[in-house]
C-alpha cells in the first residue's frame, strides 16, 4: 500500500510511504532551488512522483500535513470523505453532531484566503508564495483547528509546567480515543483521480515522523516547534508498536521565544536560530532567571511568560549594542544568546521529566524517548536530555523540522488511521536519512556533458582513496553520492569536506560558504572510533543531533569555543562517505573529517549533479567527487 504525504506550508514537500517504509521524501526547496518555499502545485507533485518512478494512479491514500497559522480551504465548505475511506475521525464526528455551521469552525472560510496569503508573505519576508493546486482541485491546505473538541479531551487541560503530571486520568483508553482528534477525512483530486485522504494534525505528523522511523518498538514522544499557538506549542505522546497516542499538551512557548530572541533582538537574519545556538558559548547566561522556566500557564508578576521575557530583554538591552552584526560575539550579544539557550535547556529538562512522570502514571514505563519539531534541532539541549533525564536512549529524526511533515503525515495515516503494521527493519535506520529522489545520481553523465568545456574530469578506480589523499593535502572537497539526505544538515551525501587538523580550515570553509567566521563547523567521525575523539555522546549520533566534548586537541577546525562539537557518527550504512573517512583515517591516523552542507548562504542543499557542479564553478570547493570521477575547474 502506498500513502502520499503532502506538506503545503513553509518547507513544503512530498513523500511516499510504501508498506510502512518511507521510500522517498522530496524537499521542494531543492527541486525549485529556493529556500523554504510554501505551497504545492499539481506539477510539482506530479514531477516528484515521476522522478520517484510513480504515477498518481498508484497512490492508495493521501495524508496532508496541517501547517502553522493557516488552515484548509475547500471552496468554503466542509470537505467530504471518500466513499471508500473507513478511517475514524473525532473531528468529523463532532462536526456532524453540531451541524455544518460548527463544522466550518474546523476550517478557515475561503474569504480568509487573502488574509492567509498576506500573513504568509509577512512571515516569509515579503516573498509571495503560491498557495493552491491549479485546475480547481484543492485550494490552501494548512492547519487543523481542534477547538471543537475543547473540554472533551485530556489534551485540553491547562496546567503550569511543573504540574503537568497532576490530575491526569490513569486509564489508557481515554488517551487511545484521543488519537482520532488529529485527522479529518477528505477526498483529494489529482489528475482526475479521486483519492481517499485525511488532513493530519501538525504535531501528530511530527510525532509519527520520529517514532515510526526510530529503532524503538516503544517510546515516550515529545514534539515542540516555533508555532506557539498551534496545538499548545506541542504535545507529549506515547508510541508502541504501530500505535501513537497523545497524552497531553505541554503549553510551552519555547520555540516562539527562541525565534523572537534570535530574529528580533539579535537580528541574526537567515537561519537565525542555528546562529544563536552557535553564538551562545561565547557568552554567559547573565540574564537567565529560574522564574522563566515555565510554560504559558505559569504566571510571573501578572504577565504571561512570553510577555515577561520580552520585557526583561528589552529593559536589559537598552543602551547596549544588541543586534550589532559587527560585534556579534561581544558580551552584549553573546550573553543574550547564552541566557536564551540556558532557559531553553532548563525548561526542556523539566518538560521531559514531566513526560516521564505522565507516562509512568498510565503504566507506560520506557527508557526510550523520541523527539521532533524544529526545536529539536537544538543539539546542546538534546545532549543534556540524553545525559540528565531518565531516558537511556534518545532519538531525533533527521528532518525534525517541517521538512519532515510529508513523511510523518503519511506514516501517521498508514499506521494510526489505517492500522497497518510497522515495517520490518531491513537496515539499521530503515533507509533514513538518504531519502532524496532515487534517480538524482543518474543525471551525472548529462551534467558532465552540459559543463564539459569548463571542467577537467578524471576517472578513479578508488574514489575514496583519492578523496582522502586530496583532503590530507589540504583541499576542500565536494562529496556527492547516491540519494540526498533529508533534513537541514549534510550527512555525507551532499557534503563539503575538509581536513579538521588544520585550524585555518575553519576560517576558509566559513569564508567559501559565506558564513560568519565565528560560527562552528561540524565533524563526521567513524562510528567505531567516536569514543576516542568525543566524550558524552550517545553511542550513535547519525543525524548530527547531539554535541560531544572534543577529547583531543589535534582537530581544532571542528572544536567550538567551548570545546564541543556537533557530531555525526558514520557507519557503513552511509555508503562511500564511510569509505572516504576510513581511507583518510588510514592515511593520517585521524578518524574525523570536517563536514558542512553543499550549499551557500540562502541556498538549498544540492539535489542534482548540476547543482554541485555549479558550486564547483563558483569556487565553493577545490574538487568534486561523484560517481567514479574527480571533477575540477579548467584553468582560466
Amino acid at each position: 500500500m502506498r500513502v502520499l504525504g503532502l506538506q503545503f506550508g513553509h518547507d513544503a514537500g512530498i513523500s511516499v510511504v510504501e508498506d510502512g517504509k518511507v521510500v522517498f521524501l522530496a524537499h521542494c526547496e531543492r527541486l525549485l532551488r529556493r529556500k523554504k518555499p510554501s505551497g504545492l502545485s499539481y506539477q510539482t507533485i506530479a514531477t516528484a512522483l515521476s522522478r520517484a518512478g510513480l504515477t498518481v494512479d498508484q497512490i492508495d491514500y493521501c495524508a496532508i500535513a496541517s501547517t502553522q497559522g493557516m488552515d484548509i480551504v475547500l471552496d468554503g465548505r466542509a470537505p467530504l470523505r471518500h466513499p471508500a475511506d473507513t478511517t475514524r475521525s473525532n473531528l468529523e464526528g463532532a462536526a456532524r453532531a453540531s451541524g455544518l455551521e460548527d463544522a466550518r469552525k474546523i476550517l478557515h472560510p475561503a474569504s480568509l484566503l487573502p488574509e492567509l496569503q498576506a500573513r504568509l508573505e509577512k512571515r516569509m519576508g515579503g516573498v509571495r508564495r503560491e498557495l493552491e493546486i491549479p485546475e480547481g482541485q484543492t485550494k490552501v491546505i494548512p492547519y487543523l483547528n481542534r477547538s471543537i473538541l475543547d473540554g472533551k479531551s485530556p489534551l485540553a487541560r491547562n496546567a503550569a509546567l511543573r504540574a503537568l503530571h497532576e490530575g491526569m486520568p490513569s486509564s489508557r483508553s481515554i488517551y487511545e480515543d484521543a488519537r482520532f482528534d488529529f485527522n479529518y477525512p477528505v477526498t483529494l483530486v489529482l489528475d482526475g483521480y479521486r483519492i481517499p485522504a485525511s488532513f493530519v494534525g501538525h504535531h501528530a505528523a511530527h510525532a509519527a515522523g520520529t517514532f515510526y522511523q526510530s529503532r524503538f518498538d516503544e517510546a515516550a514522544v515529545m514534539t515542540l516547534d516555533g508555532g506557539s499557538s498551534l496545538d499548545e506549542g506541542g504535545l507529549f505522546w506515547s508510541g508502541k508498536g504501530n500505535r501513537i497516542i497523545p497524552l497531553r499538551a505541554h503549553h510551552l512557548e519555547l520555540g516562539a521565544l527562541y525565534l523572537w530572541t534570535a530574529h528580533e533582538v539579535l537580528r541574526l537574519g537567515g537561519s537565525a536560530e542555528g546562529k544563536m545556538m552557535g553564538l551562545a558559548p561565547y557568552g554567559q547566561p547573565t540574564l537567565f532567571d529560574k522564574n522563566f522556566v515555565g510554560n504559558r500557564i505559569d504566571i510571573r508578576n501578572g504577565l504571561k511568560l512570553r510577555s515577561a521575557w520580552i520585557e526583561h530583554l528589552k529593559a536589559w538591552s537598552k543602551d547596549k549594542a544588541v543586534g550589532d552584526q559587527s560585534r556579534m560575539t561581544s558580551r552584549d550579544n553573546a550573553d543574550v544568546a547564552a541566557s536564551m539557550q540556558m532557559m531553553f535547556e532548563e525548561t526542556m529538562l523539566v518538560a521531559v521529566e514531566q513526560l516521564a512522570r505522565i507516562a509512568a502514571n498510565i503504566g507506560f514505563e520506557t527508557k526510550n524517548l523520541a523527539l521532533s519539531g524544529g526545536c529539536m534541532l537544538n543539539c546542546p539541549t538534546n545532549t543534556r536530555i540524553f545525559r540528565e533525564t531518565p531516558f537511556n536512549a534518545v532519538h531525533v529524526e533527521p528532518a525534525c523540522d517541517d521538512g519532515g511533515l510529508p513523511a510523518g503525515a503519511a506514516l501517521w495515516a498508514y499506521h494510526n488511521l489505517l492500522d497497518r503494521p510497522r515495517a520490518v527493519m531491513e537496515t539499521l535506520d530503515r533507509g533514513v536519512p538518504y531519502l532524496g529522489l532515487p534517480q538524482a545520481i543518474d543525471a551525472i553523465p548529462s551534467a558532465l556533458e552540459k559543463f564539459k568545456h569548463q571542467l577537467v574530469v578524471t576517472p578513479h578506480d578508488d574514489l575514496a582513496a583519492e578523496g582522502a589523499r586530496r583532503l590530507a593535502a589540504g583541499q576542500v572537497l565536494g562529496w556527492f553520492e547516491g540519494r540526498s539526505e533529508v533534513g537541514p544538515r549534510a550527512l555525507g551525501h551532499r557534503s563539503i569536506v575538509a581536513d579538521p587538523r588544520r585550524l585555518e580550515t575553519w576560517e576558509r570553509v566559513n569564508t567559501i560558504k559565506g558564513r560568519e567566521l565565528w560560527r562552528p563547523l561540524a565533524p563526521s567521525v567513524l562510528e567505531e572510533h567516536a569514543a576516542e575523539w568525543f566524550k558524552g555522546l550517545p553511542a550513535r549520533s547519525p543525524y548530527m543531533m547531539f554535541v560531544g566534548d572534543v577529547a583531543r586537541d589535534d582537530v581544532p577546525a571542528i572544536a567550538h569555543i567551548d570545546g564541543t562539537a556537533r557530531v555525526q557518527t558514520v557507519s557503513r550504512h552511509c555508503g562511500g562517505y564511510y569509505d572516504l573517512i576510513t581511507q583518510f583515517h588510514k592515511l593520517t591516523g585521524c578518524a574525523v573529517v570536517l563536514n558542512t552542507s553543499m550549499n551557500g548562504p540562502g541556498e538549498p542543499i544540492a539535489e542534482y549533479p548540476s547543482d554541485a557542479i555549479a558550486m564547483l564553478l563558483d569556487g565553493r570547493f577545490d574538487a568534486l567527487a561523484f560517481g567514479d570521477v574527480i571533477v575540477e575547474r579548467k584553468a582560466a
